[in-house]
């Protein structure tokens, strides 16, 4: 019966492309704090473009996306990185700022600048091992000679928005997605402090997969990730680079 559904869906969908009419549903897979904040309101301005387009976006590890996308459950998939993959191909989607951030009240934030080995000694919390904000900071600290085993790890979190809280409640420092961490620093709850020489960032990839047939909304929204421009609160606005093949 689910297959039936499913073939009686696309054949709408094909017969509404021939007549000029962009509608569908798609599942988009997203990995990231980046993507989890900033898909809304691309998706957003989509529907508003094409109102009869469902999109379904669906949270879960980068591992767990990739997979999904090469198997086809997800029509699109939102990642921090890039896997070897001869059927899929990568747009740019954003570039995430990975930041320090402390309470309000911690000394730091009256200076809002350290060196890197003022780290060691300070409680520090960190995301799970295989999470992308992690892998960017410990590349980071590597290259300035600090191995994991330096740091004083008070806790281990799976959830950006978990960890900006637990900083808030002056449990840690911690270095998250600057997304994450936006609405705390817009309110004073936790503040950014620059660490003198380490600047770490990580690039965003949309992705899809070649070898499955794609419908005419999937292409659209392909399309308008590429050429639109996301806004990021009171920020300036970020333009999406050009596509980018594996």
């Amino acid at each position: 019966a689910r297959e039936l559904i499913s073939s009686a869906r696309r054949l709408e969908e094909t017969m509404a492309s021939l007549q000029g009419e962009v509608i569908g549903e798609m599942n988009v897979g997203c990995s990231t704090a980046s993507g989890k904040y900033l898909l809304p309101g691309l998706i957003a301005g989509f529907r508003k473009k094409y109102p009869q387009v469902r999109i379904n976006v669906l949270v879960s590890s980068r591992a767990s996306v990739m997979e999904r996308l090469v198997v086809g459950e997800v029509s699109l998939g939102v990642s921090s990185k890039k896997i070897d993959h001869r059927d899929l191909e990568y747009q740019d989607f954003f570039t995430d700022d990975v930041i320090l951030i402390v309470s309000a009240g911690h000394p730091w934030a009256r200076y809002r600048q350290i060196y890197t080995d003022d780290l060691l000694d300070e409680p520090l919390i960190l995301r799970e091992e295989v999470a992308g904000t992690r892998e960017v900071l410990l590349e980071g600290l590597h290259a300035r000679d600090i191995t994991p085993d330096m740091l004083n790890v008070a806790m281990v979190i799976g959830n950006a928005e978990a960890i900006v809280m637990a900083v808030g409640e002056e449990i840690g420092v911690a270095f998250v997605s600057r997304l994450a961490a936006a609405r705390d620093l817009e309110i004073g709850r936790v503040v950014e402090v620059n660490v003198e020489s380490l600047k770490l960032e990580r690039n965003i990839y949309l992705a899809r997969n070649l070898r499955l047939p794609t419908t005419r909304a999937q292409s659209e929204f392909w399309n308008y990730v590429g050429t639109n421009t996301i806004h990021l609160g009171s920020s300036l606005p970020v333009k999406l680079p050009s596509i980018v093949k594996s």
